[in-house]
């Protein structure tokens, strides 16, 4: 973590050499004399209009975050026990990413302990149990699109394909690969430390994490302005090994807790259902463990992705034998026997002579894909880690939309 900056200098108009002193959001209005009461939700205001604040959407911040962008504040949710929750700030991206912020100033109790990452974490997995209609009535309120597609049409005109966009947007929501941050104009002491012993720890979807300081600098004088400059705390691809547990009493408020397990252990009892499974079958977590050795952190999230969706929507999975990591996963809507095969060393298997005349659909599907080449040969066919990966949410999204048929396919075909 870098030290925290606390002036700036600034050359004037008049060409004099002035140091800007670090302040709290609070203290703006008194410092520099501005005529809004400097609280939260003027943080909130701030992001909204300029989410760079938060040191994403751009070239260096390895996210793709990129294009036309729409910030919705205080999104009605339905959580748990039907209750409403508002995140701060959800921002929509013609790039197709969710991003997802939960402010707090300094001075606010819930930015030093383990409530503020368990906001965010219940407001993703609510968010992951929303189909279109549910998002539509989230986003679309006080609006007159009545269909989602429709909606992000309307608030992202210049989208090339506004239905493929929508039904990516929601594949987001569904399969939890979103952005959350924690946005904040100072830190407290031991802040970096208690999320990150948090996002260590099995994952509850592909949520990339953020602490991000929006540190803000004043001379002083009223009429000089203020800076403001962000300031990345915490930066990670997955949340791992986190519980939110949401306990509901005779009509209480419902209390938030987020439980840890360390690494140290979590390790333990992996090696441990190693040794117990006679027959060396995997677990999803074994899995995962032999694949972060193996592979760098896109498959990983990726392979997370079909998982975390196959669960969702209840289709089967089977995990593998032997030496590497094997899981195959059944799509009752389409065949009775497994569809897709993956493998710890990041390879995707499609199994084309269960799927009867939905195979020639998909393999047309795949080979428009860039990357993707077809040869004869039989089934399962096996697409490469960096041809599919990339794709990976599309390849999801026409799986789904897959219409089952009766015809058969004998062959198959090898993807390289």
């Amino acid at each position: 973590m870098t030290e925290a900056i606390e002036a700036i200098v600034i050359r004037d108009a008049e060409g004099r050499l002035v140091t800007w002193g670090r302040t709290n959001i609070r203290e703006l209005a008194s410092r520099a004399g501005l005529a809004t009461e400097t609280n939260e939700s003027f943080l909130e205001s701030l992001i909204a209009e300029r989410p760079d604040l938060l040191g994403i959407a751009n070239r260096s911040d390895g996210s793709d975050i990129d294009g036309p962008f729409v910030a919705f504040s205080q999104v009605a949710l339905l959580a748990f026990n039907n209750r409403i929750i508002k995140p701060d700030l959800v921002l929509l991206w013609q790039s197709g990413h969710v991003v997802i912020v939960e402010v707090k100033l300094f001075d606010n109790p819930e930015l030093r302990d383990r409530k503020v990452v368990a906001q965010l974490l219940e407001y993703a997995a609510c968010f992951s149990k929303c189909n279109e209609s549910e998002l539509l009535e989230c986003f679309g309120s006080g609006r007159s699109e009545t269909s989602w597609a429709a909606l992000i049409a309307s608030i992202f005109p210049t989208s090339s394909d506004p239905v493929r966009l929508a039904h990516r947007l929601a594949a987001k929501f569904e399969a939890a690969d979103l952005h959350l941050v924690i946005a904040c104009d100072r830190a407290p002491v031991g802040l970096h430390e208690l999320v990150s012993g948090v996002i260590r720890q099995s994952a509850l979807g592909l949520y990339a994490f953020r602490v991000v300081e929006v540190m803000a600098f004043s001379s002083g004088i009223n009429d000089m302005g203020v800076a403001f400059l962000p300031r990345s705390l915490l930066k990670t691809q997955v949340v791992a090994r986190t519980a939110v547990t949401v306990n509901v009493a005779g009509g209480s408020v419902p209390a938030i807790s987020v439980s840890v397990t360390a690494l140290e252990d979590q390790e333990v009892a992996t090696k441990e259902a190693r040794a117990d499974s006679p027959k060396g079958v995997w677990s999803e977590q074994s899995f995962f463990e032999d694949a972060q050795e193996r592979l760098s952190e896109a498959p990983v999230a990726a392979i997370r992705m079909f998982c975390a969706r196959a669960k969702q929507l209840g289709w089967p999975i089977r995990w593998g034998a032997g030496k590497g990591g094997s899981f195959s996963i059944i799509l009752p809507h389409l065949a009775d026997r497994q569809v897709l095969y993956f493998d710890s060393q990041g390879r995707l298997a499609v199994y084309f002579a269960t799927l009867g005349g939905a195979a020639a659909e998909l393999k047309s599907y795949l080979l428009t894909l860039p990357g993707v080449s077809f040869s004869d040969g039989s089934s399962p066919a096996y697409i490469k880690p960096a041809a599919w990966v990339p794709n990976a949410s599309a390849i999801l999204t026409k799986l789904e939309n897959l219409a089952p048929s009766s015809d058969t396919v004998s062959t198959g075909g090898i993807l390289t």
